[in-house]
C-alpha cells in the first residue's frame, strides 16, 4: 500500500512546539513558536515534517499545544469528514497526559494563525494562567478538575482514545501508530 501523507494528531509534541526558527529569533527575541512566520520552519523541523520528508509524502499536522486526548479525537473526526482517502494516509496519534481535559467552545475567538477545527479550551491553559481563557472558563475547568480529578477517570482517558483510534484503524483499514509522548497513567 502506498501512503499519499501522513497526518499527526496530538499535543505539543506533535505540534512541534518550542521549534523556533533561529532567524525569527534574531530579529525578535520574542518570538514564539506559535507566530504565523514561524509555521514553515516548526512544521518542518517537529518530528512529523522529519518523517515526511524522509518518506517524500506531504504531512498535515493538528497537534495543538495544551491539547488531550479529547481535541485529538474531535480534530481527527473534524479531518476525516473532510479526508476523501483516510486508507491512504498514515495516521500518528501521540499519547499525552491523561489528566488533561478539553472543552469544546462554540463561540471560540479565532485569531488571524487558528485554524478552522480549534474551537477548544484546554484545561493546561488554565493551569498555566493562559489571558486567552476568559474567566468564565477558568472557573468552570477549576470546578471540573477539582470535582472529577482521579486516578479512574486518568485510566478512562486514556483506554477511550486508544481505543477509539485503534477502532478508526481497523474499521477504515488505515494504517495508524499510537506513541507516548508522556507517561501512561
Amino acid at each position: 500500500m502506498k501512503i499519499s501523507k501522513i497526518v499527526g494528531f496530538g499535543d505539543s509534541w506533535m505540534y512541534g512546539d518550542e521549534l523556533l526558527d533561529p532567524k525569527l529569533v534574531s530579529t525578535n527575541p520574542d518570538a514564539h513558536s506559535c507566530w504565523h512566520e514561524n509555521t514553515e520552519y516548526r512544521e518542518q523541523h517537529c518530528f512529523l515534517g522529519l518523517l515526511a520528508r524522509h518518506y517524500d509524502v506531504p504531512s498535515m499536522n493538528f497537534g495543538i499545544p495544551g491539547g488531550s486526548f479529547r481535541s485529538a479525537i474531535w480534530t481527527y473526526l473534524w479531518w476525516l469528514q473532510r479526508e476523501p482517502n483516510p486508507e491512504q494516509c498514515l495516521v500518528l496519534h501521540t499519547l499525552t497526559e491523561s489528566d488533561r481535559e478539553t472543552f469544546y467552545n462554540p463561540n471560540h475567538m479565532h485569531y488571524s494563525n487558528d485554524p478552522e477545527w480549534n474551537k477548544f479550551v484546554h484545561s493546561t491553559w488554565v493551569h498555566f494562567g493562559s489571558s486567552v481563557v476568559p474567566k468564565e472558563w477558568r472557573d468552570l475547568i477549576k470546578q471540573y478538575i477539582v470535582l472529577t480529578e482521579s486516578h479512574e477517570l486518568r485510566l478512562y482517558n486514556y483506554l477511550e482514545a486508544i481505543n477509539f483510534f485503534h477502532g478508526q484503524s481497523c474499521a477504515l483499514n488505515m494504517p495508524m501508530l499510537q506513541f507516548h509522548t508522556m507517561p501512561p497513567p
